[in-house]
C-alpha cells in the first residue's frame, strides 16, 4: 500500500517538475525534484526603432531607413501617404543614408517643415493619452537654427518642444494627456516637425531615423 502511495506521488512530481531526480532514501517522499525556472516573457517586437519602450497601442511607425534615399516632394512615398514633407518650403527635406534630413542643409537659410500623418478621429476619441517619440540626432547653431515640433500648426500656442545646440544620438519621448494637449480646438493629433534657420553654416543639422505614435486609454 505504501508502494502505490509513491508511486502515486512520484508521478504528481514529475508532471509539476521537468526534469527530477529520484532518491532512495527507505521509503521517505522525493526532496530533490529540481524545477528549471520559468521562461522569461517575451516583449512584442516594436515596429520601428522610435516605439522601443513605449506603453499602449501603436498607431504610426516609420523607420527612414525602410526607404531608399530621395528627396521628399508631392505626393511622397506610397509609404508615407498622408505626411506633408513641403510645408514651409518644396524638395527641402530628403532621406539620406536612412535618416531623414534637410536637403544640402549647410547652404540652407529659412524654414524646412513636414506634417505627418494624423491620429485616425475614431482613434483621437478612443483614447486618452498620446506619445510621440523621435529617434535622432541634432548638430545645429545655438543662436540661430532650432528644432521644433508643434501640433497641427505653427502658432506658439501648439508648440511641444523647442531644441538646439548640439545633442548626441537619442529617443526623445513626448508623452501627453489629451486634455493638456496643445492643439487648440481642433481634437486631434497631428504632429508638425519644423526646422528654422537663419544662417548657412557647415554642420550636421537635424538628422531623424525613427518615429511613432502610441496611444493609451
Amino acid at each position: 500500500m505504501r508502494t502505490h502511495a509513491l508511486m502515486i506521488l512520484g508521478l504528481s512530481v514529475l508532471g509539476a517538475c521537468a526534469q527530477w531526480t529520484p532518491v532512495d532514501d527507505g521509503g521517505t517522499t522525493c526532496t530533490e525534484c529540481k524545477c528549471p525556472a520559468p521562461p522569461d516573457l517575451l516583449l512584442p517586437t516594436p515596429k520601428c526603432d522610435a516605439a522601443k519602450g513605449l506603453p499602449g497601442e501603436n498607431l504610426i511607425c516609420f523607420d527612414f531607413s525602410s526607404i531608399g534615399d530621395q528627396t521628399l516632394t508631392t505626393p511622397p512615398p506610397p509609404q508615407l501617404a498622408g505626411w506633408d514633407f513641403e510645408k514651409f518650403d518644396k524638395s527641402c527635406w530628403q532621406i539620406l543614408n536612412g535618416k531623414l534630413q534637410v536637403k544640402n542643409f549647410s547652404t540652407f537659410m529659412g524654414n524646412c517643415g513636414f506634417l505627418m500623418l494624423g491620429v485616425k478621429p475614431s482613434d483621437y476619441q478612443k483614447y486618452n493619452s498620446f506619445t510621440l517619440s523621435v529617434v535622432q540626432t541634432l548638430v545645429i547653431d545655438k543662436q540661430q537654427q532650432a528644432a521644433l515640433v508643434y501640433l497641427g500648426t505653427d502658432l506658439d500656442p501648439r508648440l511641444v518642444d523647442a531644441t538646439t545646440g548640439t545633442q548626441p544620438r537619442q529617443q526623445r519621448i513626448y508623452a501627453i494627456n489629451k486634455t493638456a494637449l496643445p492643439n487648440g480646438t481642433s481634437n486631434a493629433y497631428q504632429p508638425l516637425f519644423k526646422l528654422a534657420s537663419g544662417i548657412t553654416i557647415g554642420l550636421a543639422g537635424w538628422q531623424i531615423e525613427s518615429i511613432a505614435i502610441n496611444a493609451s486609454p
